[in-house]
């Protein structure tokens, strides 16, 4: 098994304590977007395999978490009928994603000349805009869910 496939031991640990809440899972994404930061981080700095690997194992829990309770908090929230478009286009998206992301970091390396640890920085931002992002819209749901509940 891949250091990038141990983390789905970590991940069912997480979904066992979390159960189906969507509120913690939620929350659960913010710390995962986080912890991928701290990964790219360690990656990019990393001058030794153990480092190497240490960032990649932490890189790869937040895209296995963002994985697993993004599909359930889908699974909860969207009706059966449309579910199937809604997966679908979820994994046409994620691909696209990975494609873009690919060619970006070719892209910079070719053209920018920039060193790989460079690039893995600049990688790093994104799960900081993400957690950002993802906050934002966590302080207003819980918001508009306690006035909703009133």
């Amino acid at each position: 098994m891949g250091i990038s496939n141990c983390h789905q031991w970590v991940i069912i640990v997480v979904v066992d304590q979390t159960g189906d809440n969507p509120v913690v899972m939620q929350w659960a994404l913010l710390f995962a977007y986080l912890l991928s930061f701290v990964g790219f981080m360690i990656i990019g700095w990393a001058a030794s395999l153990p480092l190497l690997l240490i960032g990649t194992f932490l890189r790869t829990i937040e895209s296995g978490v963002n994985w697993v309770f993004s599909s359930v908090i889908l699974q909860m929230a969207v009706p059966g009928k449309f579910l199937g478009r809604v997966f679908a286009f979820d994994f046409a998206m994620m691909t696209l994603a990975a494609s873009l992301s690919t060619l970006w970091v070719g892209w910079t390396q070719d053209s920018l000349g920039l060193a790989p640890s460079q690039i893995v920085y600049l990688l790093s931002v994104v799960p900081l805009v993400m957690a950002a992002g993802w906050l934002v819209y966590l302080t207003f749901y819980l918001k508009r869910q306690q006035v909703l509940s009133l």
